[in-house]
């Protein structure tokens, strides 16, 4: 017995000292698994909106991708190359990098999110920026057929508003938001504006699309000042060279 005794002893101390290590190879999982959920819910949200700014602009709508995405692109391959020097979870909580990386990612996604609307706002201008029905109802004469035609108007203005209270998810809403632009060209082409030559030719101008300059004449613009409609209308340069 006293033989065995010391063999005992060298056993248990073995096994305490596999225990001891998987002790700490537990705690080593259960830390790395908890910065793995910080960065994971941050991480999620910034790849869903570059997808989505990906699909927008393949689309047509112009977006400027913000700074603070760059940043924080940086941020994480600086983050990424220390941890491939050394795998620890102490490794990524050792300095101010990690938690400038969260705080960066939370800079990303709001600047993104706004940047995503800004761009679908502008594009709502680029494919359609005629008048509102209420504008339209206070200019055109009140005809059976234009009543028809405002009717109409609204309806289709109301779902053309619609979609740009909130940036698409899909390639369904863009092109959803193109067609209704387009009926909204091909209903307004139906009015007909109680007024001059000249100023029924430029508000035809500006429900297509936007008029010229070469349309602000003398008398549209003495129309517009007696109806107390010259802050209603932009000058916006061109797209066409």
């Amino acid at each position: 017995m006293k033989d065995a005794l010391p063999f005992r002893v060298s056993a248990l101390r073995q096994k305490l000292t596999r225990l001891q290590g998987l002790t700490a190879n537990a705690k080593e999982a259960s830390d790395l698994a908890v910065l793995r959920k910080e960065l994971g819910t941050s991480a999620q949200a910034v790849a869903n909106l570059v997808r989505q700014q990906t699909m927008l602009s393949g689309l047509g709508v112009k977006i400027q991708p913000p700074t603070s995405l760059s940043n924080v692109r940086k941020r994480a391959t600086t983050v990424r190359e220390k941890f491939r020097t050394e795998k620890k979870s102490a490794t990524l909580k050792k300095g101010t990098g990690w938690t400038s990386l969260l705080s960066d990612g939370d800079t990303a996604i709001n600047d993104i999110e706004r940047a995503l609307l800004d761009g679908w706002r502008d594009f709502r201008t680029a494919v359609y920026s005629g008048d509102t029905p209420s504008v339209i109802d206070k200019r055109i004469a009140r005809t059976p057929q234009n009543v028809q035609a405002l009717n109409e108007y609204d309806q289709v203005y109301s779902q053309f508003s619609v979609l740009f209270q909130t940036v698409p998810t899909s390639a369904a809403t863009v092109e959803t938001s193109k067609k209704l632009a387009s009926d909204l060209v091909r209903i307004s082409e139906k009015f007909d504006f109680a007024v001059g030559t000249e100023v029924k030719r430029f508000l035809a101008a500006v429900q297509s699309g936007g008029a010229p300059l070469a349309l602000l004449t003398a008398e549209v613009l003495k129309w517009l000042a007696d109806n107390k409609a010259t802050e209603g209308y932009l000058i916006r340069a061109s797209r066409q060279p």
